[in-house]
């Protein structure tokens, strides 16, 4: 049975008309601030309004389920709108407990979201994207090479000598190719300059992973000390019920 948000009858009209004067901005902050984050999203009924039919008070059905459900979820309370008490109290979370409530989440919200920023840079510096092996261009090139004596070796198929001389200089070719990008290869990775850079690149991601590392145990005692505050804060105005 639905319940009048400001009077609490149960004379309730159910109206086309989508004028409301309960609710409003206020439900829509609760709904899609960082208290609606916290609580999940909402599902009930869809978007009616209710008329009161002894205070003239219209409401949408959505809105006061959806703000029982966020107070449900916060407080532990399920709320009966038949009684004063519980009314003043759904009001008081409104008006003056969510944006107070909503300060603390997002500020929470923000550390966990650097958090997660820094454990995901941890995880790029401890499993670097490894580059392609030197050789796989070396056998592209390769393989380009063959094909490409074997269509030659075909096209001169009505000369079988020419054929075969193709298809053995291409192999040829290939195998030369091969060796020669080995070694090339080889001389560059170990060349002093490269030597060098390899090790300016693995001083500086340590000195990077230490720097991250130093920095996640102060975020976390942050977002403890924000849920401490936040169970602070909804206790403190539980007691006012």
């Amino acid at each position: 049975m639905a319940n009048c948000p400001n009077c609490g009858s149960d004379h309730i009209e159910l109206r086309q008309d989508r004028q409301v004067n309960w609710g409003g901005a206020m439900i829509g902050y609760i709904a899609f601030g960082a208290i609606g984050g916290a609580v999940g999203a909402t599902s009930g009924p869809t978007k009616a309004t209710n008329f009161c039919m002894d205070c003239g008070t219209a409401w949408q059905a959505a809105d006061i389920f959806m703000v029982l459900q966020a107070i449900e979820q916060v407080t532990g309370r399920t709320l009966n709108l038949s009684q004063k008490r519980d009314r003043n109290y759904m009001n008081r979370f409104i008006e003056s407990f969510s944006p107070q409530l909503e300060k603390f989440m997002k500020e929470k919200r923000s550390y966990e979201n650097e958090l997660q920023s820094i454990l995901s840079r941890q995880r790029v510096l401890e499993n670097p994207s490894k580059e392609p092996a030197a050789l796989d261009k070396t056998y592209l090139l390769i393989t380009v090479v063959v094909l490409f004596s074997i269509l030659f070796a075909f096209g001169a198929s009505s000369q079988p000598l020419m054929a075969m001389s193709i298809i053995l200089g291409g192999i040829a070719i290939s195998i030369l190719l091969f060796f020669l990008g080995f070694l090339y290869e080889s001389l560059i990775a170990n060349s002093k300059g490269n030597i060098m850079k390899k090790k300016a690149i693995a001083k500086q991601t340590e000195t990077a992973k230490v720097k991250l590392k130093s920095q996640v145990p102060e975020l976390e005692r942050k977002i403890s000390e924000m849920n401490q505050e936040i169970s602070k804060v909804i206790q403190e105005f539980d007691q006012s019920y």
